[in-house]
Order: C-alpha cells, then structure tokens, then sequence
C-alpha cells in the first residue's frame, strides 16, 4: 500500500471508498519504492520471487508479473511531502570526528 501521493504516470482503478479514505489499484507503481506498508504475505511473496534479479529495487517492486503483489494506493496520502524526511544515510555529509585521521 503506497502512503505518498501517485504521480500523473499512474493510472489509478478505485478498489475500495470509505468515508474517511480510500485506496486504488495502480497500474504502476513508477516514482521509487518509499513510503509503503507491506502486509507479511506481500512481503514474504516479494521475498520468494527475489531470489535473483538484475534491476532497481523499485523497479522489482513495480514487476507484478514476478511475485504476483499489487500495488494499492492509499488516500488521501499519509505521507505529505516525500522531499522532507529525516534519514540515517549521510552521503558522506558527515564531519569528521575529533581527533581521528585516517
């Protein structure tokens, strides 16, 4: 289940509507693997099907036809702005500990 907004590179098939939200199958999931809830069967099945690939994870993601687990969309989004997140990659913007030389 995708937590962040769809990209216009979707086409979205209205699966369920609530009163307070709803979610629809994407017809793909372009726009990198982030911001997901993935039931145990969704995760154990992209798991089984992963024993060998040679793409991006996202794209292997987006590859229903290997594993056999859909993409839904969740909405309205949970995630609001995916360009604002915290993380603990540092792509080598750390400073240099005190006293250390390499």
């Amino acid at each position: 289940m995708r937590l962040e907004p769809s990209t216009e590179k979707t086409t979205l098939y209205p699966k369920e509507n609530q009163h307070d939200f709803n979610s629809s199958f994407m017809s793909s999931n372009f726009n990198v693997a982030r911001a997901y809830a993935i039931a145990p069967l969704a995760a154990k099945k992209l798991l089984d099907g992963s024993k060998k690939w040679s793409m991006p994870v996202d794209n292997y993601i987006d590859s229903i036809y290997l594993h056999g687990v859909a993409c839904y969309l969740l909405t309205p989004s949970i995630i609001l702005d995916v360009e604002v997140f915290d993380t603990t990659i540092h792509l080598n913007e750390e400073s240099k500990a005190n006293g250390i030389e390499k």
